[in-house]
């Protein structure tokens, strides 16, 4: 084989901790100082670490024998420099013969040494020239080297091992001396962060959003806990309501049953006849009246609500409303303002910035500060004229304050103090980087002034922070502090500065490269793999066939049919015939005959007479009255769906493959006079496997920043210096509703309620529909006509009141006046129903106004029900007002019409 193929089996690398090089041995990888001093480290020696650095800068500028080109450095043995280039171009392939070659007249640095040594420390201080810098090193390198190669023998072909030790003599690194370099550590202060006006705002921003988060909260706790409330109030209020109503009713029958009546004789209208009628033209009935409890009230409320809501409801004066249906509405109204300035605030924390021709929208987290244990403190309004402190506090994630202490005190005098020990988080915490605390919630009445604010917390984390704030103005409510809180048990003021700490640095160690390389070095004959005897005088033949056959058939085939038969109905006949027939017969009828006849003749004569009379009368009355009802209504509905989906696929692949060998081998021996054995046998392969060393590396580990890291600074530091563009204006792709901030976040249609939708839809410049009213009222008039009956004036009615669609039933209230016709001695009556709820007959002697309360827990739709029913009354009105409250099906059907728009515009 004229050329072995080599292949690659594997890489790999093998790592260890570097080897510390000791200078007393020879290491030929690399060059050291001589022993010898020169000026520079003459100046350096036994002085103080922290002046070495100027003392060998003042040396390298009164250093007046630097050599300034390359042909100078070539001046000092230019031999060994023309060596030195051509050691630099063939270091990793080099032999003794061209070595020797090479190196024929060359010389070794003598008292030169320490001018090349002196020349390259100055170099290096003063960086003067890179190449000359280059020329002194490879100067340094080929001198070792020629003194190494100078101590082997003539004509010596270099081993292995030889061969590696002047490779590595010829790759050779300078070593400067350690007395050079100074063993000063560098101090690193940390110091509070110094926020830009654009960060504060930021911040500033974020506790206004914040802030208005935590009160819209409080509200909607309020709010549930008022409509709660309202239920249990009503209830009551209809309990005492009708337990005044009968006990007024039975004070008037009372009255009745004490007095005297006067009997007065009065003519029936119907009838004409006089009757005795009982009159009371003395006795005078109490006006009925009941005056509810009040509701919106700081004493009836303080039991009801949670300290929490009560406090709410105190802060914000609902005190002035009447009704809770008031109270809820100015609420509503509250956070639909405090949902506007979130909204506003959001939006005035966003911009976009230029870099490198690139447009970038940045949004107010990205101008927060993250240093943590950071802070910033500003005086902020609390209930009833008061004061209390918002604190914006950097933290690292999942970290909450577990107990907290601080003070305030004022720097003017120091009687003006207030601790406590009670903090409220209104935002932050979890993931969140950053923690918005209330100090002193209850409220503190300030006086303006600069104040010191000190305080401790204990974190979740198992640390103890302490800050101190010697310079709060609180004159202003904008005015705000920013500082860093120290560690209690840790240095926070300094620490060492270390490779690994600062840089990122991490020595893994040495690592070896090594590839193992695969070739072929032979074949040798290997196992028997046959054996044929063949006897004399014999012939032998072997034939084989072989044949491959192989038919694919594939077939495919669906049906589906799908049949869905709805019918219905329906057939209902009444028929109403009114028939009135009245049928008279009478049949009469006479008769009258006579006759007479005579006859002679001998003895045979006679005579005689007759005579007849016939009489028939009949009479048939026939009466019928038939009275029907006919109602045909025939109500058919078909429907019918067939779905016949019939998929024929067939796919036939018939793949014939047919492969024939026929071998034919035989053997001939019929001429020989001996037997033949013949031995077949496998042929091996033999590789040759070779471990090469691409070399030794020594391994560190870079912890380097983020690939956008510098991108990211760029943008911030076009913020820090306020260079947001405002003139151009750019579409901003429509950001998805799931991804929206604050109280505008939607995971679903349910969050979208009447406060925020505005909201919403502008963000999107969307149209949408107005949201529906929570509440509404219907209202029908009623009257109850006069009707006689049994001397007596009765009179009902029975009628409906239509739900506005979407909308329920919850209450209803009934108020009129009735007349009694009080003549007849009788107490007038009256019962009106409204859904499935009543009142009791009312009794009434005279007239008097009225007014029922109805309640439906459950809810009424479509229809409410009005009946009433009144007895020995002569006139009676009266109105019914239904409170409707929208039903959750219809507020859901609102709420998807615009969820549906928004993700179609996202």
């Amino acid at each position: 084989m004229s050329q072995n193929i080599k292949n690659n089996l594997f890489r790999f690398v093998t790592l260890r901790s570097p080897q510390l090089i000791d200078e007393k041995e020879d290491h030929p990888g690399f060059v050291y100082h001589p022993e010898e001093p020169n000026r520079f480290l003459s100046v350096v020696e036994n002085q103080q670490e922290s002046d070495k650095k100027v003392l060998l800068q003042q040396e390298a500028d009164a250093f007046t024998g630097s050599l300034k080109t390359i042909a100078d450095v070539k001046q000092l043995n230019p031999a060994l420099y023309l060596f030195s280039s051509w050691l630099m171009r063939n270091k990793n392939a080099l032999s003794y013969d061209e070595i020797k070659a090479n190196s024929e007249g060359a010389s070794l640095l003598t008292t030169s040494e320490i001018v090349v040594w002196e020349n390259l420390i100055y170099q290096t201080i003063s960086k003067a020239s890179v190449h000359v810098r280059e020329a002194l090193i490879r100067l340094l390198v080929a001198n070792q080297f020629l003194d190494a190669f100078n101590d082997l023998s003539e004509n010596t072909i270099f081993t292995e091992e030889q061969d590696k030790e002047f490779t590595r003599r010829a790759n050779a690194s300078v070593v400067m001396p350690k007395a050079l370099f100074s063993k000063i550590t560098t101090e690193i202060t940390k110091l509070g962060p110094k926020l830009s006006d654009l960060q504060r705002k930021a911040i500033n921003n974020e506790a206004d959003i914040a802030l208005a988060k935590d009160r819209i909260s409080d509200y909607k706790l309020l709010i549930k806990e008022l409509d709660k409330e309202e239920v249990i109030f009503n209830k009551a209020n209809q309990k005492a309501y009708d337990t005044a109503l009968n006990q007024y009713n039975k004070d008037v029958e009372t009255l009745i049953e004490n007095a005297t009546p006067v009997i007065v004789q009065q003519t029936d209208s119907d009838t004409g006849e006089i009757v005795d009628v009982k009159t009371y033209p003395d006795l005078v009935f109490p006006k009925f009246s009941y005056t509810p409890e009040e509701t919106i009230t700081k004493t009836y409320l303080a039991t009801k609500l949670s300290d929490n809501a009560y406090n709410v409801f105190d802060n914000e004066g609902l005190e002035m409303y009447d009704t809770f249906t008031e109270a809820k509405n100015a609420l509503k109204s509250k956070i639909k303002k405090e949902n506007k300035a979130v909204f506003s605030k959001a939006k005035k924390s966003s911009g976009k910035v230029n870099v490198g021709g690139t447009y970038i929208r940045t949004n107010r987290s990205s101008r927060l500060p993250s240093t943590p244990y950071c802070f910033l403190v500003r005086k902020d309004r609390a209930p009833k004229n008061k004061s209390n402190i918002y604190m914006y506090l950097a933290t690292p994630q999942n970290t909450q304050i577990l107990s907290a202490t601080y003070s305030l005190e004022l720097n003017s005098d120091s009687s003006v103090s207030y601790s406590s020990n009670e903090i409220r988080r209104v935002h932050g915490g979890g993931v969140s980087t950053h923690l918005g605390l209330i100090l002193f919630e209850s409220g503190l009445d300030l006086i303006h002034g600069i104040y010191t604010l000190t305080g401790q917390y204990t974190l979740s984390n198992g640390k103890t922070i302490d800050f101190n704030i010697d310079n709060f103005n609180i004159s202003k409510l904008t005015e705000s502090v920013t500082g860093c809180a120290t560690i209690v048990g840790e240095n926070a003021e300094t620490e060492l500065n270390s490779l690994e700490s600062v840089y990122g640095i991490t020595n893994l160690g040495v690592a070896d490269f090594r590839r193992v390389e695969q070739e072929v070095c032979c074949y040798v004959p290997g196992e028997v793999s046959h054996i044929e005897n063949v006897m004399a005088r014999e012939y032998k033949e072997r034939s084989t066939r072989s044949l491959t056959s192989a038919e694919t058939t594939i077939e495919e085939s669906r049906e589906s049919e799908i049949e869905n038969l709805t019918d219905s109905t329906t057939t209902e006949r009444n028929e109403m015939q009114s028939e009135v027939a009245s049928v008279l017969n009478e049949d009469e009828s006479q008769s009258y005959g006579a006759n007479a006849s005579v006859r002679g003749g001998g003895k045979n004569w006679g005579f005689t007479a007759g005579a007849s009379f016939n009489s028939a009368s009949a009479s048939a009355s026939s009466n019928s009255n038939t009275q029907a009802q006919t109602y045909a209504q025939e109500v058919t509905e078909r429907a019918m769906e067939r779905v016949v989906q019939k998929i024929s696929s067939k796919r036939t692949s018939r793949i014939l493959r047919e492969f024939e060998e026929n071998n034919s081998h035989g053997f001939d021996n019929r001429k020989g006079e001996t037997h033949v054995t013949g031995v077949y046998r496998w042929v091996d392969k033999i590789y040759k496997n070779k471990l090469i060393n691409y070399g030794k590396r020594l391994m560190y580990e870079f912890a380097i920043p983020e690939p956008s890291k510098f991108f990211k600074e760029a943008i911030w530091k076009k913020i820090e210096n306020d260079e947001i563009d405002k003139d151009l204006i750019f579409p901003d792709k429509p950001t998805h509703p799931s991804l929206l901030e604050g109280e505008l976040a939607m995971s679903s249609a349910l969050d979208i309620n009447e406060t925020n939708y505005q909201q919403i839809a502008s963000e999107y410049n969307a149209e949408v529909s107005s949201a529906p009213q929570e509440m509404i009222t219907l209202s029908k008039s009623f009257k109850l006509d006069y009707n006689a009956q049994a001397n007596d004036e009765a009179s009902s009615l029975n009628d409906n009141i239509d739900i506005t669609e979407g909308y329920e039933a919850k209450s209803a209230t009934v108020n009129g006046r009735i007349f009694s016709d009080s003549g007849n001695g009788n107490n007038g009556r009256i019962n009106i129903s409204v859904g499935y709820d009543n009142h009791d007959d009312m009794t009434v002697l005279g007239h008097r106004q009225f007014e029922y309360d109805y309640t439906f827990m459950d809810g009424i739709r479509q229809e409410l029900a009005v009946s009433a029913s009144a007895f020995d009354m002569a006139a009676s009105s009266f109105n019914v007002s239904v409170s409707c409250s929208i039903t959750t099906e219809a507020l859901e059907q609102w709420q998807m019409k615009p969820i549906m728009l928004l993700w179609k515009l996202t």
